[in-house]
C-alpha cells in the first residue's frame, strides 16, 4: 500500500481528505461489453469511520451466519478468511457510487 504523498504536509492532506463533497476517484468498471469495450467508469470515495465500522459489523454478522454449523477452534483461519473477504465486499459496496454521464463536459 502506498504511503501519503511527500509533496503535501499532513494538515493539508487531512483537509483535502475531509473536504465536502468527499474526494473520489473515477475507476474503470471491471466489465466489458460484447465488443470488448469498457462499460464505463464508477466513482469510488473515501469512507467515513462509521461506514467502515458498519462494513465490519455486517461482515461479522455474515461470517457468523455462514459458519454457524462449522466446528469452532482457537485460531480459526477459515473464519478470518471469510471475514476478510466479507469486509472487503462490504467496504467496496459502500465506497462505489453511481456515475452519471455529463453530456456537457463529455465525462463521467
Amino acid at each position: 500500500m502506498a504511503g501519503p504523498p511527500n509533496n503535501i504536509d499532513s494538515a493539508e492532506l487531512y483537509e483535502r481528505i475531509t473536504q465536502m463533497p468527499r474526494p473520489y476517484k473515477m475507476v474503470p468498471f471491471p466489465r466489458n461489453d460484447s465488443d470488448g469495450n469498457l462499460v464505463g467508469h464508477v466513482p469510488i470515495w473515501i469512507l467515513k469511520e462509521h461506514e467502515i465500522l458498519a462494513a465490519q459489523a455486517s461482515a461479522t454478522k455474515y461470517t457468523r451466519e455462514q459458519l454457524k454449523d462449522a466446528p469452532q477452534s482457537g485460531d480459526d483461519f477459515g473464519y478470518q478468511l471469510v471475514w476478510n473477504n466479507a469486509v472487503a465486499s462490504e467496504m467496496i459496496s459502500r465506497a462505489v457510487r453511481r456515475a452519471k454521464w455529463n453530456e456537457e463536459k463529455q465525462e463521467w
